[in-house]
């Protein structure tokens, strides 16, 4: 399971340095001569990976073993309670 979790990780950087990135490039074009060409430039380069990456569908998950109880545990919220949980 830890690589799905290396996947979330690596997913919210993308998208944090994706809107950083296009925040970056329309306030820079504001900034400029010409903020209308610069910004819609910008902003349509983000809509498009946003549509591109919404689109995609995710890939199954291998649910084999064990991974199948801990991927179960998760998305059903169920604690065992003979162990201790960490908060």
């Amino acid at each position: 399971m830890r690589r799905a979790d290396k996947k979330r990780v690596w997913t919210r950087v993308e998208i944090s340095c994706t809107t950083l990135s296009a925040v970056g490039t329309v306030g820079l074009a504001c900034a400029a001569a010409l903020p209308a060409i610069g910004a819609g430039a910008a902003l349509l380069a983000f809509a498009g990976w946003g549509i591109v990456r919404w689109q995609t569908p995710r890939p199954a998950l291998n649910l084999g073993g064990a991974s199948m109880f801990i991927e179960a545990q998760r998305r059903l919220a169920w604690m065992r309670p003979d162990i201790p949980q960490r908060s």
